[in-house]
């Protein structure tokens, strides 16, 4: 409020990226992950706010760092190296077009720093995709409002961590043990622990549609007669290794290896809750592997996967009501369900091609052309 002029277009230099750690992140108390990440929204032109969990914000704070704000913009693209001691403004041409999975392996193999901890852009932050979306690790997503498009607009691939230095020091060490020994007992005898613990969010799409609140074919609907092959309970079966965010007890993220269908010998990651329901029953699509590679596509890309599935939902929707045609999308059939459309209209948005360059806008806007 005080820094960006009232008339600052979200994608222009004068607008600020800011990356700021909660209070108690990185000190030992439970679940201190988070990391918010704020600037004025190209989505909305209102504020922009999202919140990533993972390991970034810790190492962040670990470093004597509590807050960073990015200004201005590079003339090239460049990657943000730092520790508690320095700043490098490293070049970062080779990673320009990378999805996020692979920057961030070839930074840890390049500068080996194998624990370093990065955020990073894909293909959507780059092109300007308005719901772009900043990743740390594979699977912890600063998803909405278009911040991974604003760290794209100031040529920021990345920013990199070094490595762990320390821990600060605060009350909750000095003298905040019982209270973080009581905070661990409540969650741990929560009565959705063990759930959420071994299912992730992933785990509650069919009490959704029990409830009668499971979004459907673009909300036209609130039960899905697929729900029960869309049930997030069934990736158990594939599950390799749980694991979570910074002092977290509930370790509720799981990497998969499928061992049959089309994605046979292929790893991933399971959704959470939103993006399952947001590329799952919204768009009419009941198959599981289907929704975790597109879910994954997404992550790797640099999409808010919320967004991008409301954003196909409703353009399968309005073709469902006639209201486009094949001439409209260049040949696309996008029935209720159709994975393959589905894969081609996430790729489309994360470059702004085709029908994808309007759907990346966002719905309203969409919706107005």
């Amino acid at each position: 409020y005080q820094s960006i002029p009232a008339d600052t277009n979200p994608l222009c230099p004068k607008n600020i990226l800011i990356f700021s750690c909660g209070v108690l992140t990185g000190t030992a108390a439970p679940a201190s992950s988070r990391l918010h990440i704020g600037a004025l929204s190209p989505l909305t032109g209102l504020l922009g706010s999202s919140n990533v969990g993972g390991d970034f914000g810790a190492k962040l704070r670990s470093n004597g760092i509590q807050s960073l704000i990015i200004r201005g913009r590079a003339s090239k693209p460049v990657t943000l190296l730092l520790d508690e001691d320095t700043v490098e403004i490293l070049d970062a041409k080779a990673l320009w077009g990378m999805d996020t999975w692979k920057t961030q392996e070839r930074i840890k193999n390049e500068l080996g720093y194998e624990k370093s901890a990065i955020v990073a852009i894909g293909p959507g932050g780059e092109n300007g995709a308005l719901f772009a979306c900043i990743m740390s690790g594979r699977d912890h997503s600063a998803g909405r409002t278009g911040m991974g498009a604003v760290m794209g607009s100031k040529n920021l691939k990345a920013i990199v961590i070094k490595d762990h230095k320390k821990n600060p020091v605060s009350a909750s060490r000095r003298n905040g043990h019982n209270s973080i020994k009581r905070y661990l007992k409540q969650i741990k005898s929560s009565p959705e622990f063990a759930t959420t613990s071994k299912y992730g969010g992933a785990g509650y799409i069919k009490w959704a549609n029990d409830m009668g609140i499971l979004a459907t074919r673009n909300y036209r609907e609130n039960h899905f007669e697929g729900v029960d092959r869309l049930d997030g309970r069934r990736l158990e079966k594939y599950k390799t290794r749980s694991r979570g965010c910074h002092r977290c007890p509930v370790q509720c993220k799981a990497e998969l290896e499928f061992t049959n269908g089309r994605f046979k010998g292929t790893n991933g990651i399971r959704p959470e809750f939103e993006p399952m329901i947001s590329l799952g029953s919204k768009c009419g699509l009941s198959d599981l592997q289907e929704v975790v590679f597109l879910d994954n596509l997404c992550s790797r890309l640099g999409l808010d996967n919320i967004s991008a599935g409301s954003a196909i939902a409703f353009v399968m929707d309005l073709w469902y009501r006639g209201i486009l045609t094949l001439e409209d999308t260049s040949g696309m059939d996008l029935t209720w369900g159709n994975s393959e459309a589905m894969e081609a209209l996430i790729r489309q948005m994360a470059y702004r091609e085709g029908l994808g360059a309007i759907l990346c806008q966002g719905i309203r806007r969409a919706a107005q052309i």
